[in-house]
């Protein structure tokens, strides 16, 4: 299970460059991320390679965050492995909140980062079940 970072802050310029700037400075590496604005505020959402320490030092630089059990997914690289995926997820009676796409450094290999909200445990069982591998 992963732990994902989500930063509320405003929409306003150089805010994400202070961010990532906050998590340099700690020497935290950042896996994947999205952000989504709105007129006046925005979330950066993060999966960093320490989790805990970057909700420390983001905290302490005054953001206000919320950490989150997300499942991250490793698929293959190939036509329809995203949507065979989600008919998994389907077939489980899962519902997702949102998803995001980013990649293993090592392997190449695209990964997909599920937010399910109180069924994490269950979805990760899941999808362990069908052979998938999980970050």
């Amino acid at each position: 299970m992963l732990k994902q970072i989500s930063i509320y802050t405003e929409n306003r310029k150089g805010v994400l460059h202070n961010i990532t700037g906050i998590l340099r400075q700690n020497q935290i590496n950042i896996d994947a991320m999205i952000v989504n604005d709105s007129a006046e505020f925005g979330t950066a959402r993060f999966v960093v390679d320490r989790p805990d320490d970057a909700a420390r030092a983001l905290r302490e630089a005054g953001y206000i965050i919320k950490t989150t059990n997300v499942v991250g997914v490793v698929m293959t690289d190939e036509y329809g492995a995203l949507d065979t995926l989600l008919g998994h997820v389907l077939d489980a009676n899962i519902n997702l909140d949102y998803i995001y796409a980013t990649y293993d450094r090592i392997t190449a290999a695209p990964v997909a980062i599920l937010n399910c909200g109180q069924e994490v445990d269950m979805l990760e069982n899941i999808l362990t079940g069908l052979g998938y591998t999980l970050r």
